[in-house]
């Protein structure tokens, strides 16, 4: 996409709108930039190019009209992945995408990868791009926000499992998880899918994607269950999944295991805080929905 001497309007005034803003000054001249926190009664319909942050929802009426008049609407995240200059792994899921994402780079670290982390966790992602480089690779945390404008996918797609959330931004379960497909719609015969098998909802996804397909399951892992740190049933499909990509980039199985054996997990996710009088108290906070709750009961 082409920014020399457009007129660019940015939804948001937080970290991802600024660094759109520094971005664009740094390379695209002649742009004329207009930042919003706030779109209320805005007309928009003047803007070549709009930055929806994810705050904004995207059938807002003024984005609506905008789009309507011929803008363009885009993100952060379709930025990144239109100019970044390595292979990219993306990672999404209704839960589990923040620790899968995290354990992929450790273990590419340990096999002696350069490998970024970013998305919705890490650094935020198009600070990266001063220092990547083609040999290098990245992995992000994607959410249905940051998916829902892509029109290109990453070169290795994950998908955990989807059931529903963040209603109160979508209009409904379907939109949701038409997001959530964006991260395998675009991929090309090249590029790899990693899909959970043991779910219809994702196992049917596959059908989306023009990429070799390798599925994954929780059942069956070769691995000595002792000597897994990372707590709860569930983390053994986030456990599959990071190994099942690490394998398509390359790396031995002996160094797969053994990062999986020493990964402790995230903070504020089935995080042990202490044992007391033999009744173990977990730091589950980053949990925002039902079903987390019921797995820590599990």
């Amino acid at each position: 996409m082409q920014f020399v001497n457009k007129k660019i309007a940015i939804l948001g005034l937080g970290e991802e709108g600024q660094d759109v803003r520094a971005w664009l000054k740094s390379n695209s001249e002649g742009c004329r930039i207009k930042v919003f926190d706030k779109i209320t009664t805005t007309d928009l319909t003047a803007f070549d190019i709009i930055f929806r942050s994810p705050g904004f929802w995207r059938l807002s009426p003024m984005v609506k009209k905008a789009a309507s008049a011929g803008a363009v609407i885009t993100s952060a995240t379709k930025l990144f992945f239109e100019v970044c200059p390595c292979p990219i792994i993306g990672v999404t899921g209704t839960k589990g995408k923040g620790t899968t994402a995290s354990l992929i780079t450790q273990i590419l670290k340990q096999a002696g990868k350069s490998i970024y982390l970013a998305g919705n966790i890490g650094k935020p992602m198009l600070q990266l791009l001063s220092n990547l480089k083609v040999a290098d690779w990245v992995c992000l945390e994607l959410s249905s926000f940051q998916l829902q404008d892509l029109t290109v996918s990453p070169h290795i797609a994950v998908v955990l499992n989807i059931t529903s959330d963040h209603l109160d931004i979508h209009q409904d379960v379907n939109e949701y998880r038409q997001a959530k497909t964006n991260i395998l719609r675009y991929q090309k015969p090249d590029d790899y899918a990693v899909i959970n098998r043991d779910y219809q909802t994702t196992k049917s996804m596959a059908a989306l994607t023009k990429a070799k397909v390798s599925f994954f399951s929780r059942h069956g892992l070769s691995l000595d269950h002792r000597r897994i740190q990372l707590r709860g049933e569930h983390n053994l499909e986030n456990i599959a999944a990071a190994m099942a990509a690490a394998r398509l980039v390359g790396v031995d199985n002996k160094i797969i295991k053994q990062t999986v054996y020493a990964f402790k997990g995230l903070e504020h996710r089935l995080e042990l805080v202490r044992e007391i009088n033999q009744v173990k108290f977990y730091n589950d906070s980053f949990s925002t929905t039902p079903d987390p709750a019921v797995i820590l009961k599990q």
